[in-house]
Order: C-alpha cells, then structure tokens, then sequence
C-alpha cells in the first residue's frame, strides 16, 4: 500500500498519521545492508517490511536478526513496503531503483548512485520529480563537516582557496568477504570509498569544473584497479582542491586541512576535532560524536517521506558526485585533465 494510501487511510479511521507505522524494505542484505536493518528497529514509527536479496540464505539470516519478512523476489518487497532502502552493490542498483520508482516508492539508495555515469542519468532520469530521493552521503552528518559547512556560510573563514581531504583505509578482508568489490567495472573501483570525499569537496567548496587524478596499484594484487589515488580538483569558484586516498593502508584515518582568506582549520575525523588558526590565534574545537550518523540521515529521509522537508543529501547530489568519479577515472585511463560538465 502506498503512503498516501496509508495516510488517507489513517485520516479516515480518526487516527493520527504518526500512528499508522511507515514500512521500509531493505534491497541488499551484505554488510551496509544488514547495518541498516538493526537501525531501522530504532526509529520511532517506522518497521521492516522485508530484507531482499538474492541470496536467500544472506536475506533469512539478517531477517532473522531483526525480526521481520524476507524475500529473493525485488517486486514482493517492493510491493509490500511504503519506501525503500537500496544497499546493493553499485552494479545492481540501477534495477532495484527502477522496480521501486515505477511503484511510486521514496527512495534511499547508497552511494555511489551507480556503477557509471550513464547509470547514474538514467536513475536521474526515471526518478527526478517522481519520488523523493535520498543518497547515503552519511558524511555530511559528520560534526567536523556539518561545523565547517556552518563556518564557510557564515563567513567566519572568509574564501576558500585550498581544501586538502585525506582517506586512507584497509580493503583485504572485506575484498574476501565481497568479490564484487575486486573489479572496477562492478563497483567503481577505488572510488567506491573516495567517492565519499568527492561529494564532501563538493559539499563544502561547490561545483568542479576540471579533474585531474594520478593512481597506481603496489599493494592488493586481487583487484584490477588502483589501490592509491591522489585526485586534484579546480572549483568553479577559483579553489582548488586535493582528495589523497587508499584501500591498501594499515593506517586507517580521515584528516583534512582547509585554507581561506582569513583562516586555516584542520580537522580530524577521527576525534571529531577541529584547530582554527587566524591573524587572532589558533583555537580548538573538539566536538566529538553526536550520535550515529547512519541512523541521523535515516532520520532526515523518514522526515522527507512523511513532512516534505528535503534532505542534505539528494538525487542530484548523487549524480554530481558520479560525474566527479567518472572524470576522476578518466582522467587515471587517459592521464590527463578532465574538463567538467561531462
């Protein structure tokens, strides 16, 4: 039954519209997917539908963990829910989000949007307009970020020139655990990870209007793309911009430095810690965590879904982001700069 129907439904038996519980199911039933279906249990006013995947055995299992239907078949949850949750791999999102648009469904749907571009404008394509449409850019609900976003609109930093953003991570067990991720056709590659800096360089900077990326591959053998990727950015706006990342470091953090006309801040995700410096002095800020922040964009979509209020993290994020690893791709294959629009 679709939300407006639950609603009007609700309306008519005298019943408040908070009483009557969304129904939310889950497409992907891996890692993130299963991350998500113990979170929804939290929200007030919303319940699991189904789980789905394509492995019956993955899709009873985390059924099993929350209590709730489970399903190989894409329609029946699709059919038996209010809105949906699209944590497939890359390779398998364009599918779940057309069975779920064509049935009027709000959608969330991981990052990266798609496996390409052209995925990615045919998702544009078939959703824009119709359904809201959320994607899990759940760093934007990062404190370090949401503090640096509210610092440049208030012009305490002053102009932007120069954002440096670091993500080095470890990928062998987890290249185990999902062959899918082994091959960049599949999962986009590296930048199934980094396009989480992408999208906050855009986030924070604005539009990009050139790319130019470097890459090489000297740790993980198993996969066929580059396992280290230095990717620099020119902004529309005159910054510039630089995303250093890997999925082969022991070392794992996410770190970043960000310099304006009037004042420097570096921050580390980690501590969730920020140290301004300007012609005044240096000061710290040391924010921490504020809750889950997968559970926080959870929340953002469920208020979209049911009050209309438009979440930090859209359709069109989505695509701007997917055009961003594309140039960055192109940029590795062609070793040369990548001019934006595509």
């Amino acid at each position: 039954m679709s939300l407006t129907c639950l609603r009007s439904n609700a309306l008519l038996r005298g019943r408040a519209w908070f009483s009557v519980a969304l129904k939310i199911s889950i497409i992907g039933a891996g890692g993130i997917g299963s991350y998500y279906a113990r979170l929804v249990e939290l929200l007030e006013g919303v319940e699991l539908a189904y789980v789905c995947d394509v492995d019956e055995a993955k899709a009873r299992a985390v059924a099993g963990e929350v209590g709730c239907r489970y399903t190989t078949r894409l329609e029946e949850a699709v059919e038996g829910c209010d809105a949906v949750l699209i944590a497939t791999p890359p390779f398998a999102r364009l599918d779940a989000v057309k069975t779920a648009v064509e049935a009027g469904r709000p959608v969330f749907c991981e990052k990266p949007l798609a496996r390409s571009l052209g995925e990615a404008r045919e998702i544009e394509r078939l959703a824009r307009g119709r359904v809201p449409f959320m994607v899990g850019f759940t760093l934007r609900w990062w404190p370090v970020y949401e503090r640096l976003k509210e610092l440049l609109e208030r012009g305490e930093l002053g102009e932007p020139a120069m954002l440096w953003l670091t993500d080095m991570t470890y990928w062998s067990d987890t290249l185990r655990r999902a062959p899918w991720r082994r091959r960049g056709e599949l999962s986009t590659g590296i930048f199934e990870q980094l396009v989480h800096e992408l999208d906050i360089a855009r986030y924070l900077l604005g539009e990009v209007e050139e790319v130019y990326a470097h890459g090489a591959r000297r740790v993980l053998e198993e996969v066929d793309y580059e396992d280290c990727v230095a990717v620099t950015f020119k902004f529309r706006s005159g910054a510039v911009g630089c995303v250093a990342g890997s999925v082969a470091s022991r070392l794992w953090h996410r770190r970043g430095l960000l310099v304006c006309s009037r004042a420097a801040a570096y921050f580390d995700t980690g501590e969730q810690s920020l140290r301004i410096a300007s012609a005044e002095g240096e000061r710290s800020e040391k924010l921490g965590w504020r809750g889950d922040p997968y559970l926080m964009e959870l929340k953002e979509f469920v208020r979209w879904v049911e009050e209309g209020v438009e979440a930090r993290a859209t359709l069109e994020d989505g695509v701007k982001a997917q055009e961003l690893v594309e140039a960055a791709i192109k940029s590795l294959r062609e070793g040369r700069p990548v001019k934006l629009p595509l």
